[in-house]
């Protein structure tokens, strides 16, 4: 039985950041049964500056994300966020190099996002810049010579991955970061990840039935 779980994220995104107890804890779960696939759902696909008003939306979805979730916000991000007039975000590095590190496996890729949402909303790093994130594959023993050369392969074909990715979207009526589709021969179903947010041991149930389900 082919069995995936295809996860559309976006490495800035607050909801995405969100959904990280329950990926973690559905890897645990279902320890290698349940194939974990990436697809980049850029949300912001060139760089774009953030405005005042799009930086208090940022902050008050943020403070229901962690209300929710639980998942920290350091002071370092906050003060970057409010003070830092000259904030840019691009989702494209950071994509791309979960992608890259997804060549390697799919661990490496859910601690490469981990790594990199804890450096965006905690340390409050820059982690649109190429040499951060290679310091973060480092940090993962992905040495930065085979990091780097593998995001330079990937980023001549971003374009196809997200048409890749919006036609999957397309195929189950969703939309948007994060979304999570479930595939299991070849029919996919959509899942709300808003179960995912507030009860991820809800959500491993559902798909555990699932499972069970075209098992029998």
């Amino acid at each position: 039985m082919s069995i995936k779980l295809h996860l559309i994220f976006d490495p800035l995104c607050g909801w995405c950041y969100a959904m990280q107890p329950f990926l973690r804890a559905s890897q645990t779960y279902f320890e290698g049964r349940l194939k974990l696939e990436f697809h980049p759902g850029l949300l912001f696909p060139e760089p774009m500056p953030i405005s005042s008003e799009y930086r208090e939306h940022m902050l008050n979805s943020d403070a229901r994300i962690a209300a929710l979730t639980g998942v920290p916000y350091g002071e370092a991000y906050v003060n970057k966020l409010m003070r830092d007039h000259e904030l840019s975000y691009h989702s494209v590095p950071p994509a791309i190099a979960v992608l890259s590190c997804d060549r390697q496996s799919v661990n490496l890729a859910l601690l490469m996002l981990e790594r990199i949402q804890y450096g965006h909303y905690v340390e409050g790093q820059d982690v649109c810049d190429l040499q951060v994130l290679a310091a973060f594959a480092e940090e993962l023993d992905f040495s930065k010579t085979a990091f780097l050369d593998s995001y330079a392969e990937l980023v001549q074909c971003i374009a196809e991955k997200n048409s890749t990715c919006q036609e999957l979207q397309h195929s189950v009526g969703c939309s948007g970061s994060p979304s999570l589709i479930l595939e299991i021969n070849a029919k996919r179903r959509y899942l709300n990840p808003s179960l995912a947010y507030q009860a991820p041991r809800q959500m491993i149930l559902l798909i555990a039935r699932q499972l069970l389900h075209h098992q029998s």
